[in-house]
């Protein structure tokens, strides 16, 4: 018979850490080895645990109800935005590093809607409130939204930068 420890750390058996999490212990057989509980177990106990920065917010544009999701990564920023319960079109922007004086910004739609110039609008408009702030971290925005009107993307930037994580 062999343990596994389910992803907690380096715990001693049946004491609460400093964190106050206790040590999960699953015991197993050779039968188990090969079954989907055993093979979960296992991954789960691979997976690193670590903190994602994040805020969540729901505010009323234009009498519709809109859930934003701002995530902050080691790496990057994820915001997601939407009035349809999906994704909608996912944009990427990041600024350019250059020795110009004045700054520029690179935005793609990665899917989604390629002919909405709003939504790119948007796109800047967020990578040059993370930009300006100190930040050079790129952005992945998802836009779900009943309409791309100016206000409605208005409402959207106000939202997310009044929750920011950078």
């Amino acid at each position: 018979m062999g343990v596994i420890n389910a992803g907690l750390g380096n715990h001693s058996p049946c004491q609460t850490c400093s964190e106050g999490r206790q040590r999960v212990l699953v015991h197993f057989t050779e039968e188990t080895k090969t079954s989907s509980l055993f093979n979960k177990l296992a991954m789960e106990s691979s997976v690193q645990h670590f903190p994602v920065t994040h805020k969540e917010c729901s505010v009323v544009i234009k009498g519709n109800k809109t859930d934003v999701v701002i995530s902050g990564y080691d790496d990057h920023f994820l915001v997601i935005a939407t009035q349809i319960g999906s994704m909608g079109t996912i944009l990427h922007a990041r600024k350019d590093e250059s020795l110009s004086i004045h700054p520029t910004f690179n935005v793609s739609v990665i899917f989604g809607k390629r002919d909405e110039p709003m939504l790119v609008a948007c796109a800047r408009q967020l990578i040059e409130h993370i930009s300006t702030s100190g930040s050079s971290k790129p952005l992945v925005l998802s836009l779900g939204l009943q309409d791309h009107s100016s206000e409605t993307l208005r409402g959207v930037v106000s939202a997310v930068t009044a929750n920011r994580v950078w």
